[in-house]
């Protein structure tokens, strides 16, 4: 009886460190995959704030240096980074700003009101929530992304950033 135990124990022992090792190399490839995906701008299925369907690349206006702002409409830091780009505007000349969200529209068109109403060279997004994961991973908010004229990573920040850093990016 005590062997049956002992060897039921490690059994189990066994099957739960094989699950937990198979679950670590699967985040370490979804990781990898991640990051290469990002080393392009990718060309996300959005929508607009119509409700119509499009894609990225579609919605970019011009072979310009991008910045991706991932951002949820209630998040302070967001609203706080939004606010301090939108005074310093002047100094994004020649980039294309566009904040993604997966909020609802209603939301995101709130926040864009409040901060950019009548900027053109920012462009607000909803994409689907499964999407973004599969594409950028878990993300905090607010991230934020710059490509290259090329489409390619240039800088990538998590969380709250210096607006002097990204001005600095060309």
């Amino acid at each position: 009886m005590k062997k049956q135990l002992i060897f039921s124990f490690l059994a189990v022992f066994v099957c739960l460190c094989a699950f937990l090792i198979f679950q670590i190399r699967d985040k370490v490839v979804h990781q990898k995959v991640v990051k290469e995906n990002v080393q392009l701008l990718p060309n996300l299925p959005i929508f607009e704030m119509d409700s119509s369907q499009s894609t990225l690349y579609q919605a970019l206006h011009s072979p310009k240096t991008t910045l991706l702002i991932f951002f949820n409409p209630a998040c302070e830091h967001c609203q706080y980074e939004a606010s301090e780009i939108s005074k310093h505007i002047a100094d994004f000349e020649g980039r294309e700003l566009v904040f993604i969200s997966w909020e609802n529209i209603k939301d995101i068109q709130a926040f864009k009101n409040q901060y950019f109403v009548a900027i053109h060279q920012v462009h607000f997004y909803k994409v689907s929530l499964p999407v973004l994961s599969a594409t950028f991973g878990s993300l905090s908010v607010p991230s934020i992304y710059v490509y290259d004229q090329d489409k390619k990573l240039a800088k990538q920040y998590k969380g709250e950033t210096k607006i002097e850093l990204l001005i600095a990016n060309e």
